[in-house]
């Protein structure tokens, strides 16, 4: 805002010099035609920074208004997923059988993915084991390079 109230303030001596010195009789044509050519650029550069504000104003705006708006679509999902998992519940509460198999099926497959990160683990302890310097029977070609 210090650039807007520079702006305001170089305009508002422009317009002062202009309102009370260009229409002196005891002035020549040159000097009326340089106060009017300074309020001109004084006023040109002061329209530009109001642009400007104007601007990154609407710009600010905008975001806020996208932001709120992302908001409030998020809100509005959390709300529906609330309400379906409610509904599953009193469903499953009614009819516990109905969801069964899937139910079933997520459990088999978190079981599935327990011993498939289980397996992974025991692959890496055996090859830190296999690469430790005590457990190396000799130095291969490739490590004497490094």
């Amino acid at each position: 805002m210090a650039g807007y109230d520079a702006a305001a303030q170089s305009l508002e001596r422009a317009t002062t010099r202009f309102s009370n010195e260009y229409s002196r009789s005891d002035l020549s044509d040159d000097e009326r035609s340089t106060i009017r050519a300074d309020y001109l650029a004084v006023s040109s550069r002061y329209d530009a920074v109001l642009q400007r504000y104007a601007r990154e104003a609407l710009d600010g705006n905008t975001y806020l208004y996208e932001q709120s708006k992302g908001e409030e679509s998020l809100q509005e999902a959390l709300k529906e997923e609330a309400q379906h998992r409610a509904s599953q519940r009193a469903i499953d509460m009614y009819d516990p059988a109905r969801n069964l198999p899937a139910r079933q099926h997520d459990e088999q497959m978190v079981r599935a993915g327990d011993e498939l990160f289980a397996r992974i683990d025991a692959a890496r302890i055996a090859a830190y084991r296999l690469h430790e310097p005590e457990n190396r029977n000799s130095r291969s070609p490739a490590s004497s390079l490094a």
